[in-house]
């Protein structure tokens, strides 16, 4: 076998050029960066489709699909958000942004806000006994619209007397519907008219509440004992009765108040004494007369028992002195008992002016 020695490895040398220097390459990066700034700026206006400018066309009130097909074709994208407005119809555009008019690129997007087909729903609030204008603010706050007004004589002027829905009183946290109107009924002061006060006594609860009502008048009732049928109850008392201590008749304006008093069986005796006559109404709570105070006799000044007086004798007179014809003492009365001695500081009368 023979042997071969390895061959050297011979590295051939290139010719040093100007494609080998540092600047050449330099120069090439500076070249291809103008390159790419001119291309890309050059191209900003077909990128950012400069000068390609649309007005947004007007699609509020709109219903939904036909603002759709006019964004559409204006080559809008379109991206959509709900609301509820009571007062506009269902499924119509309630706000859009941009607004109608602007100028914008092509292919904008345009966001609409459109009326829920179905209302939410809401509780009803306890607005009774609160002012009007609270009653309005929180309906407000709610999604609810006020309805009508109904100005009812009661004393409570401009407070909330009742709240009504569809024609019927509603209670507090019922659901509603956002949107719904309510009726409410408001006080507007006691009437200007005067009349008798009607006479319920003896009468079931229904009959004299219906009488009471019907005259404007406000039933406050008072029930004795446990009732099983209240209906059919007896009112026995009223406050304030039909008639006055005078024999006339009580007063009331509509909207004020009548208290009644109402028990399963109540005797007839009982009921005709609470008929009797009673003080006018505004004269109930007045204070009562004062009374007179007897006066005291004023203590006897002797002490000594009163007998009776002996006819005084006349004194000898001088022949200087003119004679007067005596004076007859006037006698005193007797007492039946003699009476203890009195000290002195008791014996004086009294002076005193008595007020009776």
């Amino acid at each position: 076998m023979s042997s071969h020695a390895p061959r050297p490895t011979v590295v051939k040398e290139r010719p040093s050029g100007i494609k080998d220097s540092l600047w050449f390459n330099i120069l090439v990066m500076i070249g291809v960066a103008v390159l790419l700034y001119f291309l890309i700026f050059s191209s900003l206006s077909i990128i950012t489709q400069h000068g390609a400018e649309v007005k947004v066309p007007s699609v509020t009130d709109r219903p939904l699909d036909k603002a759709l097909a006019t964004l559409e074709k204006a080559g809008f994208a379109v991206d959509i958000d709900s609301s509820y407005d009571a007062e506009r119809k269902p499924l119509a555009v309630l706000t859009q942004q941009p607004a109608p008019g602007a100028v914008v690129k092509q292919n904008r997007t345009i966001f609409l806000t459109v009326n829920k087909a179905l209302p939410p729903a809401t509780q009803m609030p306890n607005l009774v006994n609160l002012s009007f204008r609270s009653a309005s603010l929180i309906l407000k706050s709610r999604r609810l619209v006020l309805g009508d007004t109904i100005m009812k004589p009661d004393i409570a002027r401009g407070a909330v007397l009742e709240q009504r829905f569809a024609g019927r009183v509603i209670a507090p946290g019922t659901n509603l519907a956002e949107g719904s109107r309510i009726d409410l009924v408001v006080g507007d002061g006691l009437g200007e008219v005067e009349f008798d006060v009607p006479d319920v006594i003896g009468m079931t609860y229904n009959e004299g509440r219906a009488l009471l009502m019907g005259n404007g008048l406000y039933l406050v009732p008072v029930f004795d004992g446990p009732l099983a049928d209240t209906g059919n109850a007896i009112i026995y008392n009223q406050v304030p009765s039909p008639y006055n201590e005078g024999g006339g008749r009580n007063r009331k304006r509509q909207g004020d108040y009548v208290d009644v008093f109402v028990k399963k069986s109540p005797t007839v005796e009982e009921m005709e004494s609470n008929r009797k006559p009673k003080p006018a109404v505004m004269d109930m709570y007045a204070p009562e007369p004062a009374t007179p105070k007897p006066a005291t006799p004023k203590p006897v000044s002797a002490q000594t028992p009163v007998s009776a007086s002996k006819p005084a004798t006349p004194k000898p007179v001088s022949a200087q002195t003119p004679v007067s014809a005596p004076k007859p003492a006037t006698p005193k009365t007797p007492t039946s008992a003699a009476p203890s001695p009195i000290p002195k500081a008791v014996m004086k009368p009294d002076t005193s002016k008595r007020k009776p």
